[in-house]
């Protein structure tokens, strides 16, 4: 019995989003920034969606070198980053099916998977101490807006603009508290997996 409490709960998200516009999107734009971005949006009514992205970013990690800022050189290394974020977005359209335009929402965090060990070598060597091993790197609040258009009830084409402020920094200790923020720009596009039965009778 307890077992099938367990599955149950388990199942529930896609019951809840059984009625519900599903939605497959890979980010065009930020692939050009080496960073390959795929999320999944459900929309269980006309004007609300909830999305889950996925990211992994080829980057870089790195600090400056020199006897005076003028002399300063900055040495980078490689940094693989992997990002997961949850966003709320509103249709407020009369005619939204899950698409125009749209404003929300979402949390961000970014953490390490690998890095570059001669990063670890070389600040040692220069500083005298081993650098912070700090795996959760980003932990971002931030507001998004944008459009989003449907087209023969499958092909999604959207664009939208976030920004977003880093909480773990200002959770930090005094000596490393900063006010950071971030935004980007996206161009995704994708497929309408799936949709309620109403709407694909539509297409016919």
């Amino acid at each position: 019995m307890k077992n099938n409490h367990i599955l149950f709960l388990l199942f529930l998200p896609c019951f809840a989003f059984a009625q519900a516009r599903h939605d497959l999107k890979v980010d065009l734009f930020q692939g050009f920034l080496r960073t390959a971005n795929l999320s999944y949006e459900a929309t269980p009514s006309k004007h609300f969606g909830v999305e889950l992205g996925f990211g992994y970013e080829w980057g870089k990690v790195g600090f400056f070198t020199g006897a005076s800022p003028i002399e300063d050189i900055y040495q980078s290394y490689g940094q693989n980053v992997g990002h997961v974020s949850i966003m709320g977005k509103y249709y407020p359209s009369k005619r939204a099916n899950g698409d125009r335009w749209f404003y929300g929402g979402y949390f961000n965090e970014k953490f390490e998977i690998k890095r570059d060990p001669d990063y670890a070598i070389a600040y040692e060597n220069l500083f005298g101490r081993k650098p912070q091993n700090k795996q959760n790197l980003w932990s971002g609040l931030g507001a998004t807006v944008g459009f989003k258009r449907v087209y023969h009830s499958r092909l999604i084409i959207e664009l939208g603009f976030s920004t977003e402020f880093n909480v773990a920094a200002l959770l930090a200790s005094k000596d490393e508290r900063t006010f950071d923020f971030g935004g980007s720009i996206q161009l995704k596009v994708g497929y309408r997996i799936l949709a309620p039965k109403e709407e694909k009778s539509l297409e016919k």
